[in-house]
């Protein structure tokens, strides 16, 4: 994915989910989605294969779950928000770095 295209589908994704776009390091940004208890973080792959992925953060941003990136896959923007939710809302994590993904994939 160029460069571009990638910086322009993350600001239109910030823009549709009510989102800010938020710098993770590296030259990478994100999308940051307010929730209740947590915030929801959103990245795109900027190598075009696995789409999109995310996270959840405490309000310090501290990370819920340490070694945890749930893959979203090529979502549509109007049904990310609610996708990254439900992914962040099913899943589980064992506490051994193990994560329980048995809702299944995650569909929008």
């Amino acid at each position: 994915m160029r460069h571009e295209l990638w910086e322009l589908t993350v600001e239109e994704a910030a823009a549709v989910t009510g989102g800010t776009v938020e710098e993770l390091g590296g030259g990478y940004k994100g999308v940051k989605v307010p929730g209740e208890g947590f915030t929801l973080m959103l990245a795109l792959d900027m190598d075009d294969e696995d789409g999109w992925y995310c996270w959840n953060e405490t309000v310090d941003g501290s990370r819920c779950c340490d070694d945890c990136y749930l893959k979203l896959g090529w979502v549509p923007l109007t049904h990310l928000a609610v996708a990254g939710f439900n992914a962040i809302i099913q899943h589980r994590c064992t506490g051994d770095g193990d994560h329980d993904e048995a809702a299944g994939p995650v569909t929008a």
